[in-house]
């Protein structure tokens, strides 16, 4: 039977690869223009791939809207983020507690899609290496990243954060209730520099209350903060125990090093080459993103994407390796829980996806099945709820729009 044994947190080689002029970052502007490209490898197979271009508004970027008309069946306001020559930049807010020409701090917590407006929070969150501050929270509150364990580490991270929290309270008197998420990072970071990533978070936070409130008065809309991207990105990776980032211009890794001050195991490899046609990366996401995928033993996934959900539909095509149907059939169904969980990364999916595994006569093969396919998502940046099996045999899960802290 084909091993598709899962040995926990994959070893990882993030590439980073700016197309232009690689000049020291002055301003957002600046940064857009070295037009950065990714791509993350986990045990040697390529999960994320992203071409990070300009448009606008960027996921995380925090506005001073101003709402317009309300959706009433839906119970959302669109929220007008910026006028433009060229057409006006919205998004929506799934609330009904604001009416038509209010001022709103909000942020953007989905990009726009094609069919899509971007989804806007009015709980901005602001996130650090170890720490998130959170604006408009439901009350002063500190959270510990579900992916802790912990009792110890947990009780001494809320204590910090507890602490954190009340000299946030003292220093800056903002019209609105702050909360705090400590980060996974932050379970082997010394206290020194947990307190510091905070005290950046804080900083940002004054600039863009006073930028709001400023706003607020004198009618004007328009961005108020944006992640600096490059590090955002890092930052989701930083805490892996094996860790190697390529980046193609000495300047741009020591830039990166400067403004996160600990990589725990982390290697980085400066390399004035172009990254992806060095590495094979274009040419291996060309073989892995049509509509069918192929299989190592020989089936294959069909995928087919709606506005509602996403398909992917197994199949054992020219699948040989196995002494017996049920094993052929289980081979088949495990090696593509496994490129299904790459393929949700990969291509991006979020919101309801269903599976249609070649059928199995024996509920202890869809239970791994089941089993496995959590396994897999386990480390998914973005939340994976796996639902189990229909009447009609068909596996639901749900990826989320948002990314774990």
């Amino acid at each position: 039977m084909t091993d598709t044994s899962y040995s926990g947190r994959p070893d990882t080689k993030l590439y980073l690869e700016y197309r232009n002029d690689p000049g020291p970052i002055t301003d957002a502007a600046s940064e857009d223009a070295r037009a950065l490209r990714y791509a993350l490898f986990e045990n040697g197979k390529l999960t994320e791939y992203s071409d990070i271009t300009n448009a606008q508004p960027a996921a995380g970027s925090i506005y001073a809207g101003r709402t317009g008309d309300f959706i009433k069946n839906t119970s959302s306001a669109f929220v007008i983020l910026k006028e433009q020559s060229k057409g006006t930049l919205r998004g929506y807010l799934p609330s009904d507690k604001y009416r038509p020409g209010d001022a709103v701090l909000v942020q953007v917590k989905a990009p726009e899609t094609s069919k899509k407006l971007c989804r806007l929070t009015d709980s901005p969150a602001i996130s650090g290496q170890y720490t998130v501050l959170l604006l408009n929270a439901a009350s002063d509150k500190v959270n510990v990243s579900a992916k802790l364990s912990d009792l110890s580490v947990l009780d001494h991270l809320k204590q910090l954060g507890n602490e954190l929290l009340k000299q946030l309270n003292a220093s800056c008197k903002m019209p609105v209730p702050g909360g705090i998420i400590m980060r996974t990072a932050a379970a082997a970071a010394p206290d020194a520099d947990i307190i510091a990533d905070w005290k950046k978070l804080c900083d940002i936070a004054r600039n863009v209350m006073s930028g709001y409130l400023a706003a607020s008065q004198n009618g004007t809309l328009g961005l108020l903060y944006q992640e600096d991207r490059t590090q955002a990105l890092i930052s989701k990776y930083v805490a892996d125990p094996a860790c190697t980032i390529y980046v193609n211009s000495a300047l741009i890794k020591n830039e990166i090093m400067s403004g996160l001050k600990a990589f725990p195991a982390c290697v980085f490899v400066a390399d004035s080459e172009a990254l992806f046609e060095k590495y094979g990366i274009a040419r291996e996401y060309a073989k892995i993103s049509g509509r069918t995928v192929n299989l190592p033993s020989g089936g294959n996934i069909v995928i087919d994407r709606t506005e509602a959900l996403t398909v992917f539909d197994v199949n054992t095509a020219s699948s040989v390796r196995a002494s017996s149907r049920r094993e052929l059939i289980l081979n088949t169904n495990l090696e593509a829980v496994e490129e299904i969980a790459r393929q949700l990364r990969l291509r991006s999916i979020t919101g309801m996806v269903v599976c249609d595994f070649i059928n199995m006569d024996h509920e202890p093969d869809g239970q791994l099945v089941i089993d496995r396919m959590r396994e897999f998502t386990r480390y998914d940046p973005a939340p994976v709820t796996v639902h189990g099996f229909t009447r009609l045999k068909l596996l639901e899960l749900v990826r989320s729009r948002t990314v774990h802290a």
